[in-house]
């Protein structure tokens, strides 16, 4: 390692870091699919607890989105953006499908600017009920 560099970091220069925070976000739940049924849904208030849509003059950027099912059949996921102004309107920001499992990396989803909120939509084609679990983080800026 170079000198001047700390062992402990990833090349991270000794006395030459700095303290960034970012308020972190983070959605997760879990519920019920019926067999043949699509569900359209929103984390608690739609942003949060507190917030129904991004604040005035914030972004919120997804790092990831996980949905995960309790069994190895095929599941459909879309993430959607509704505006304030015109609830009830759907745009299509991502799409994917697989067995058991759809991940969303870094990249895949673009950034949710103020008065918008992301919406995810889960289409179970199958003959038997799932069990849903998700999960989604980011950050608001």
């Amino acid at each position: 390692m170079p000198a001047g560099w700390s062992d402990w970091g990833k090349w991270v220069p000794v006395g030459r870091m700095e303290l960034i925070i970012i308020p972190r976000y983070r959605a997760e739940g879990e519920l019920t699919i019926s067999a043949g049924e699509t569900r359209t849904f929103y984390y608690e208030k739609g942003i949060d607890n507190i917030y129904e849509f991004v604040p005035s003059l914030k972004t919120l950027s997804i790092f990831t989105a996980s949905f995960s099912v309790n069994r190895n059949v095929l599941i459909y996921v879309e993430i959607l953006e509704e505006k304030e102004e015109d609830p009830g309107v759907y745009n299509v920001i991502a799409r994917k499908y697989g067995y058991q499992k759809v991940k969303f990396e870094f990249g895949e989803i673009r950034y949710f600017p103020s008065n918008t909120r992301p919406v995810y939509r889960v289409y179970n084609p199958n003959d038997v009920d799932l069990e849903l679990r998700w999960f989604v983080t980011g950050y608001i800026s």
